[in-house]
């Protein structure tokens, strides 16, 4: 088993909806053990065993909204 770690990103066009679609998609990836999102900043904090970028860009092309960036490890705690 390895160490799962956050990874934080912001994604835009959210809604409750495109939300919940982020979500499930996400935690279908076994990589993936937990994904948290905040509607009202667009942040998406995924826990996982390594890098999910791919399939956090996947599930936002499933979903219907926009891949913007992903937060670095030292501005993560602000949106964490």
């Amino acid at each position: 088993m390895s160490r799962t770690t956050l990874h934080v990103y912001l994604i835009d066009g959210l809604t409750a909806y495109k939300a919940e679609k982020l979500r499930k998609a996400l935690l279908i990836s076994i990589k993936v053990s937990d994904v948290s999102v905040k509607l009202n900043s667009g942040v998406v904090v995924v826990t996982s065993a390594g890098d999910p970028a791919p399939e956090v860009k996947m599930a936002c092309s499933i979903a219907g909204c926009e891949f913007r960036m992903k937060v670095s490890k030292r501005k993560a705690a602000y949106y964490t």
